[in-house]
C-alpha cells in the first residue's frame, strides 16, 4: 500500500514538474489552451516560456506588409507596450478557424488592461500555429498596426 502511494506521489510530481518546466504539457494541447499558455507567458514576461512559443523565424503581417523576426525579442517590445499603460492582457474570445494535426488558425479577440484593470486597448489577431514536433508554436500573426507591440508600431 505504501509503495502504491509513493508511486502515485512520484508520478504526480513528475507531471507537475513537466508542466512547470516550460509548460510543455500545455503546449501540446488544443490551440485554445496553447494561446492561453502564450498569453500567460506574455503577461508574466517569462522569457523561457516565450522561447517555446514562437517559430524561428517568426512572421507578422502588419498593414499588408510581411515582417520577419529572428526571435520573439525582436518582435515584442515590452517597454513600448508598458508605455501605453499596459499591465496585462486578457483573452475575450477565441475562434478556431482551422485545426489540423500540424497546423491551426485561431482568431483571438483580446484586451489590454491597465493598473486598475481598465481597458487601455482592444484588438483582434489571427495566429497561424504549427506543430513541428509535439508542441504548438506561433508561426505568423496578423495583428493590426493600431495595437503597439514592436518597434515598427512606434
Amino acid at each position: 500500500m505504501v509503495h502504491k502511494f509513493l508511486a502515485t506521489v512520484i508520478l504526480f510530481f513528475g507531471f507537475c514538474g513537466l508542466s512547470m518546466a516550460g509548460g510543455h504539457l500545455e503546449n501540446e494541447k488544443t490551440p485554445e489552451r496553447f494561446i492561453q499558455y502564450y498569453f500567460d507567458a506574455f503577461n508574466a514576461q517569462n522569457q523561457s516560456k516565450l522561447d517555446t512559443v514562437f517559430t524561428k523565424p517568426f512572421q507578422r503581417v502588419r498593414k499588408g506588409e510581411i515582417v520577419s523576426y529572428d526571435s520573439w525579442q525582436d518582435f515584442i517590445d515590452f517597454d513600448l507596450i508598458k508605455n501605453t499603460g499596459w499591465k496585462r492582457s486578457v483573452i475575450n474570445e477565441t475562434q478556431v478557424i482551422f485545426n489540423g494535426d500540424k497546423t491551426a488558425i485561431i482568431r483571438v479577440s483580446f484586451s489590454r488592461l491597465g493598473e486598475s484593470d481598465e481597458i487601455v486597448a482592444n484588438g483582434e489577431v489571427a495566429y497561424i500555429l504549427v506543430k513541428p514536433d509535439s508542441q504548438w508554436k506561433i508561426a505568423s500573426a496578423l495583428l493590426p498596426g493600431s495595437i503597439p507591440i514592436s518597434k515598427e508600431d512606434d
